[in-house]
């Protein structure tokens, strides 16, 4: 039991859920996210499947190719709790994201972005790896008929993807440059000599100059790297899927979420007396 929620409310539980993506619930992926464009060629898609879930799904051909997908903009509430403000989400009282994914096995980046990348063009990203398990299961032998002859059996590996739920804390996020920034930034490289270009790059943006405002966040989206996931071999890096069930808050905490009591000591009749809050 959350005695947090028992005894304050949904306001006050230890994970609230920013998005749930499920069959028939009100929640539409389609309509709450959507392609940031990216960089490079490719085929990249942002959709639903059967289950409801969204599928951030596509294919990359350059090196260093990314696509993004993010939410709509994300407002907080004024004092009267009805109308909307020009501010983002205040998410101070959460330590970070939980998100309950299912994915191929390649690498993706959370992005946030707040009132600092409309003023600076910065965001900020926090990378993180997914399972993709190898199952064996078995299979009859049939003959040139397509009959089972009951003779061998052999046992085939398949990659089987399963849900599995990753926490990403606000504090491992680190600003860069978004990618319009960059462009405006960086000066072509045919303009000049190999040696002055790499000399004229713009050095990243420290965390020191521009922490992440928790206060404020605006937009929440997923990045592929092509270029983050090039060890995993040139056919299964240039492609990626991930479906998101939910993503969900946690709160900043000392005591733990889940207390298990047993009730061995307790007897069958407990009077008023007993019981303690």
């Amino acid at each position: 039991m959350n005695t947090r929620t028992t005894d304050y409310g949904m306001g006050q539980a230890v994970k609230r859920t920013l998005f749930k993506f499920k069959k028939g619930e009100r929640s539409d992926p389609t309509g709450i996210f959507t392609i940031d464009g990216g960089s490079g060629g490719g085929r990249v898609k942002w959709t639903s499947n059967v289950f409801g879930h969204g599928v951030f799904v596509g294919t990359m051909y350059g090196r260093r190719d990314t696509a993004t997908v993010v939410s709509t903009r994300l407002r907080s509430r004024e004092d009267d709790g009805v109308t909307l403000s020009d501010q983002g989400l205040n998410l101070k009282e959460y330590a970070g994201l939980i998100l309950r994914i299912c994915a191929d096995g390649s690498s993706f980046t959370v992005v946030v972005r707040t009132g600092e990348y409309e003023r600076s063009g910065v965001e900020y990203e926090c990378t993180f790896t997914t399972e993709h398990k190898t199952g064996s299961r078995t299979v009859a032998n049939n003959n040139s008929e397509g009959v089972e002859t009951g003779e061998e059996l052999k046992r085939e590996r398949r990659p089987s993807a399963k849900f599995t739920t990753v926490r990403i804390p606000f504090v491992r996020f680190v600003p860069v440059w978004s990618e319009k920034k960059k462009r405006d930034m960086y000066i072509r490289k045919e303009d000049l000599e190999e040696e002055e270009f790499w000399n004229n790059r713009p050095s990243p943006p420290h965390l020191s100059d521009y922490p992440l405002d928790i206060s404020d966040v605006r937009l929440l989206g997923f990045r592929f790297r092509r270029g983050d996931n090039v060890q995993r071999g040139y056919k299964r890096s240039n492609r990626f899927y991930l479906s998101i069930s939910y993503i969900k808050l946690y709160r900043s905490q000392l005591e733990p979420e889940v207390v298990l009591v047993s009730d061995a000591a307790i007897p069958c009749r407990v009077t008023p007396d007993m019981l303690r809050h």
